[in-house]
């Protein structure tokens, strides 16, 4: 980070920055932990606008929210935010009581959002009129990097799928969510939330976000753990969701996609599942 930039943040800080450090980060934007004279930390990014500006939306519309980064500062193309000087596991976690509570105090305070015709991402990476077709053409960017798993009749028979399970009328109803709503973005103890970061906010429905977090990991992907996962959140959000399993195929289909580019180790795993979808009705 250039010394000009420093200066700037201070001024906006009110402290001096006494070290910074780029952070990785898969979205392209640059990301630096800073470190002030206050003993406080902070994450500064910048990037393209269309990255930023609905990650700094995503944070002022929940900010009243728990387990967020507080939004120091914002404008189009750079944020600054608290950082969360938290730890993850991968292991001796309870994935289910993470999500009751999720749902309880997170999912459920996702605000509906009438402003806008489209679903999808808020950057506008990936749009449609409808959340059906917003997670068809996921779907379908999905199956590039599978194909070889994959027959194309199978794509084919997951797009009647969504077109048949995602054409209620509750499906139309427009919520601003997190988007990348996975255990990477979660930091948790063994049994409950402690902070989560990274929105990549979409226009769609909570389902999403639920049915998101618990793909993110083959761990304690069971049928009872789903039909826990479910139960909470049918009493918040009181749809029908028909064949159950079915929903949990189309959110798998799009998780063995992303495993496949990130985190190959647990591609096996997945598999599996896929095989015993069945078992999860």
């Amino acid at each position: 980070m250039n010394h000009k930039k420093v200066q700037e943040i201070e001024l906006i800080l009110d402290c001096e920055i006494t070290s910074s450090r780029r952070l990785s980060g898969g979205s392209g934007d640059n990301i630096f932990l800073l470190k002030t004279s206050k003993n406080r930390k902070y994450v500064y990014k910048s990037g393209a606008v269309n990255s930023i500006s609905p990650q700094a939306f995503f944070y002022k519309e929940y900010s009243e929210l728990p387990y967020l980064p507080r939004l120091i500062y914002s404008k189009p193309d750079e944020l600054i935010i608290d950082y969360l000087d938290l730890k993850k596991l991968r292991e001796n976690y309870s994935k289910i009581e993470i999500l009751e509570i999720l749902t309880e105090s997170f999912l459920s305070k996702y605000k509906i959002i009438s402003q806008t015709e489209r679903f999808g991402f808020l950057s506008g990476f990936l749009t449609a009129k409808s959340f059906a077709d917003f997670i068809i053409k996921q779907s379908q960017e999905a199956y590039k990097y599978i194909s070889d798993i994959f027959q194309v009749d199978e794509l084919n028979s997951l797009v009647d799928l969504i077109k048949i399970r995602y054409s209620h009328d509750y499906f139309s109803t427009k919520y601003l969510i997190h988007g990348d709503f996975g255990f990477h973005n979660i930091f948790y103890t063994f049994d409950k939330p402690l902070g989560i970061i990274d929105p990549d906010p979409i226009i769609g429905h909570p389902l999403y976000d639920l049915l998101f977090a618990f793909c993110s990991t083959p761990e304690q992907i069971n049928p009872k753990n789903y039909d826990t996962c479910l139960s909470r959140f049918l009493k918040i959000f009181p749809i029908n969701l028909d064949r159950k399993s079915d929903f949990l195929k189309i959110s798998l289909f799009k998780r063995i996609s992303s495993c496949r580019k990130h985190h190959p180790e647990d591609l096996q795993s997945y598999l599996q599942i896929w095989r015993d979808i069945k078992n999860f009705e």
